[in-house]
Order: C-alpha cells, then structure tokens, then sequence
C-alpha cells in the first residue's frame, strides 16, 4: 500500500519508474527508496505461492513466519509470482485454485482456458501432458 499524497517526499514518480527494470525489480527500488518508511501490514494481505517454506524458514523471523504459515490457510490477496502462474501452469501452482474460483463465470475465464490451450499446444509433447495429469 501506498501513501499517494507523499509518495514524492521520497523520490519522483517518473524516477521510479525509470529504474524498474527487468534487472531491477520494483521492489527493490522501493527498497531504496522507502527503507525505514515502510510498515509490514500481516502476510495474509500478501500471501505468496512458493512452495519453498525451507527458505522462508530459514530467513524470516519466527513470528514472520508463523504469519505466513497461518496467512496461506486463509489469504486475502495472492501474489503470484515467478514464471509459473496459474494461468499458464495451474497444476503447479498451489494457489493456482484461489484465481480459477475467482475468475470462474467471468469473461476472463474464456480467455484463460484459451491460454491454457495455447501453452498446452506449444509447450506440452502428448507424453508429458499426459504424465502430468496422470501424476497430479
């Protein structure tokens, strides 16, 4: 979340968006030019895909942790990230459920089956397709 009203105090808008960069993520410029003006709002509102619970684990703090744990039995706001998004790789996605239901009835449900088609086509020999729905 943003404070729209001081988000100049810090750094322009145009700057920032200047120095995202594929290279350089947003959040890493907000990093730069936030750090010490941030406040941590509760994971649920945040919650991530990763499967990597070792890594979250290991780095985040243990209360951070224990948010995260109790945020993906209940997320208000998924944040997909990485290459495989649900709408392309729904089978490995564990939150890939959370945006079907949600886009479920919508005009953007046909597009979505649409792209599913499309990556299945390009991106699927017959073999592996049917390994991954044999082994899901």
């Amino acid at each position: 979340m943003f404070d729209l009203e001081n988000i100049n105090k810090y750094i322009s808008y145009e700057l920032l968006l200047e120095e995202c960069t594929i290279y350089n993520h947003d959040e890493h410029v907000l990093n730069k030019y936030y750090q010490g003006e941030i406040y941590l709002i509760h994971p649920t509102y945040n919650i991530m895909h990763s499967n990597d619970l070792d890594l979250i684990s290991k780095y985040a703090p243990i209360d951070r942790y224990n948010q995260y744990i109790e945020a993906r039995e209940n997320p208000k706001i998924v944040h997909y990230i990485g290459e495989f998004k649900p709408w392309h790789y729904p089978q490995y996605n564990p939150c890939a459920h959370y945006y079907w239901n949600t886009i479920r009835g919508t005009e953007l449900y046909d597009l979505a089956i649409q792209s599913q088609i499309e990556n299945i086509q390009k991106n699927y020999s017959r073999k592996v397709f049917i390994d991954d729905i044999i082994n899901y």
